[in-house]
């Protein structure tokens, strides 16, 4: 434990929350401006992104356009698309995927020409890969490196974000300043100081007990922006994706949505391929009808999964397009040339997040947000396939290229004094020490009921009393959690699973209050799209009651 009245305070240009393709490529962006700081709460390979299997979309073919691209964007949309987003994150794709491949990133090539595949909803061949099925892994480690390598950034690994810092001002907005950290290593708290927080924590699965996303998501930076102040929008819009690997004695990872692009079929219990009875593009149908459609089939059989059928397949192309699924299959005893593969849906990518105009820039001055954690928009209420590599990496750019204009013009208030920094900690009564063993099975167990209770209540399918039982069920295990396990010790740990509930209740509530079915949100009471909610949007503030907004 530290024995220091108060925490150690630093000082840089820009502090970046977050690890993923977001952070990392915001960082390297801004180093050319000034110091960086990234902050991870693991190591700085760890993030959502890294296990990106399907690739990133882009205009790069002739036979594409960009008003094919923002068309499918804005149909898998569901009426709820920002347009300027979308033509901004698709209009600007290219010249960012140009920029990775300038700092060594290798996508697959065919006859030394991009290889661009198809996944569900697109039009067109526009998906770009990297080692078949391991694109987020090689943008990541290409920005990785870039990163270690660049004398403007420093790293912090195994470092967790607790707060955000608002300095108050009597006669102008309050300003976001910096965040309340914790160093693992040393048991150490420690305030950095920026002109500018970027957060780039990522989305929130770790809500539901089936999800393709690591442990590290559970929403931290969409928390700690809520509590601040800022706008949180669309939270009910939660994507599953419809295949990760069933395997109730072994491991379940993703299978990605190009294995279906590629010709993969999915049958029932009964050996029956059913996706044709559902939607016109079957197997390639946008990822919420898929996921409902197998969700239905599961329900309709005595079986816990579907099938995911490749056997018409080479098994020397199966090797060669998908190697990291094809030899993690064979790890759990399953080859993609013989046998049929057993998938579930499982929570996959949050659309809502923290509310962010063209320029990544929340509604507290000073905050800026980009990838999964952040809501511009571009998605609506269901993101089209591999279009999140894409928006995340726009947005950071945009987020750069608007700070180097501020920084341009931004006038000079001489030395800035750190007296509101240590006030902000005075105000604190919790201090950082490890958990018992006890608490630590304390918490445990409670994230798993949380899990539980999400997906049975606000998972695929919803409804006004689960939803109702849900609300209720959190209001008391967060006041649990609050008073009885954080009285005036806190711990990573207990942190995250505070962060959990914080956006389970704001997904809840916005869920409750979309008495529609659209997108990702499916309401078994209200199974239809309603026109009084098209365009609408629901929006939560810590400092009043969710309001809904319309944003074109």
């Amino acid at each position: 434990m530290n024995s220091k009245k108060y925490p150690a305070i630093q000082k840089s240009d820009f502090l970046v929350i977050g690890s993923g393709i977001a952070g990392l490529y915001t960082a390297l962006e801004l180093s050319k401006l000034g110091e960086v700081e990234i902050v991870t709460k693991e190591n700085i390979a760890e993030s959502n992104s890294h296990y990106a299997q399907g690739g990133i979309a882009a205009v790069c073919s002739v036979f594409d356009s960009f008003e094919l691209h923002i068309d499918d964007t804005l149909k898998a949309g569901a009426g709820l698309c920002r347009r300027e987003a979308v033509e901004h994150m698709v209009k600007e794709g290219p010249e960012r995927i140009k920029d990775l491949l300038e700092i060594g990133c290798n996508f697959d090539r065919q006859a030394g020409e991009l290889d661009l595949t198809k996944e569900g909803a697109h039009s067109r061949r526009r998906i770009l890969h990297a080692g078949g099925d391991a694109t987020g892994r090689e943008i990541s480690q290409s920005l990785v490196d870039q990163v270690l390598s660049s004398e403007k950034i420093t790293v912090r690994e195994n470092t967790f974000m607790i707060d955000l810092i608002k300095r108050e001002f009597e006669e102008k907005e309050a300003l976001i300043k910096g965040a309340l950290l914790v160093e693992e290593s040393a048991d150490e708290q420690l305030i950095i100081l920026a002109d500018a927080v970027i957060i780039a924590a990522g989305g929130c699965g770790q809500l539901y007990r089936n999800t393709s996303n690591p442990k590290v998501t559970t929403g931290d930076g969409i928390a700690a922006a809520y509590r601040a102040g800022a706008e949180i929008m669309d939270m009910e819009f939660m994507q599953f994706h419809p295949t990760i690997l069933y395997n109730p004695e072994g491991s379940r990872f993703l299978i990605s949505e190009s294995v279906r692009g590629e010709g993969g079929l999915l049958l029932n219990a009964e050996g029956e391929r059913f996706m044709e009875r559902y939607h016109e593009l079957a197997e390639l149908a946008p990822r919420d009808i898929v996921s409902r459609a197998i969700t239905a089939e599961i329900k309709n059989s005595s079986a816990p999964c579907v099938y995911l059928d490749m056997r018409h397949q080479d098994k020397n192309y199966l090797k060669e397009r998908f190697p990291t699924i094809y030899q993690e299959l064979v790890e759990e005893g399953f080859a993609m040339e013989s046998d049929l593969i057993p998938v579930i849906p499982a929570a996959h990518y949050l659309m809502g997040g923290i509310k962010t105009d063209l320029n990544g820039l929340s509604s507290l001055k000073g905050l800026y947000c980009c990838g999964e954690a952040a809501c511009t928009g571009a998605h609506g209420a269901n993101r089209l396939a591999s279009n999140s590599l894409l928006e995340a990496l726009v947005f950071a750019k945009r987020i750069c290229e608007y700070l180097k204009e501020k920084k341009r013009a931004a006038e000079k208030d001489g030395e800035e004094s750190y007296d509101f920094a240590l006030d902000f900690i005075k105000k604190r009564k919790k201090e950082y020490y490890p958990i018992d063993d006890l608490e630590a099975a304390e918490l445990s167990e409670l994230k798993s009921e949380l899990k539980k209770m999400m997906e049975k209540f606000a998972g695929i399918k919803r409804e006004q009393t689960g939803l109702k039982e849900l609300k209720q069920w959190l209001k008391e295990k967060s006041h649990y959690l609050e008073e009885e396990l954080s009285k005036e010790i806190f711990s990573k740990t207990s942190w995250e699973l505070k962060n959990l509930f914080q956006t389970a209740e704001l997904l809840t509530e916005s869920a409750l209050i979309r008495e529609e079915s659209r997108g990702a949100h499916y309401r078994s009471d209200y199974p239809e799209s309603r026109k009084q909610w098209a365009k609408k949007h629901i929006i939560h503030s810590r400092e009043a009651e969710a309001r809904i907004d319309v944003i074109k």
